[in-house]
């Protein structure tokens, strides 16, 4: 009986576990978003491996007043591999409409991946 119990709760507590591991990489390859931003700044931060992140740093993101972070990055699940180039072409001080993957999750240092960056003319 106690046997029994005790694979029954590592059965569940595994099976929660990978659903949520699954919620979390559904979240960050598949759910896409589109927002508007005025880029305030843009930098590469170390990753922690010798790596470093192409990040965005946007205000007025649709008519929030806040600031939000977005990362750059290639996305091998869906075949997105021109990170490098949409960085570079995203300028401080416009106004991008951007096509974004995933959600930010402060706890795993995961943010919105901007896969598509639209100038916005005013």
């Amino acid at each position: 009986k106690f046997r029994l119990a005790r694979v029954g709760v590592f059965f569940i507590m595994g099976l929660t576990v990978l659903m949520l591991g699954f919620s979390v990489f559904q979240s960050a390859v598949v759910t896409g978003s589109a927002v508007s931003c005025t880029v305030t700044d843009k930098d590469r931060a170390s990753d922690g491996n010798g790596g470093s992140d192409m990040r965005i740093y946007a205000e007025g993101c649709n008519g929030d007043s806040g600031m939000q972070v977005f990362q750059v990055a290639d996305n091998i699940f869906v075949g997105e591999f021109a990170s490098s180039n949409t960085f570079a072409e995203i300028e401080v001080g416009k106004t991008y409409d951007f096509e974004t993957r995933g959600t930010r999750v402060p706890v795993l240092s995961m943010f919105e991946n901007i896969v598509e960056a639209k100038e916005v003319n005013k």
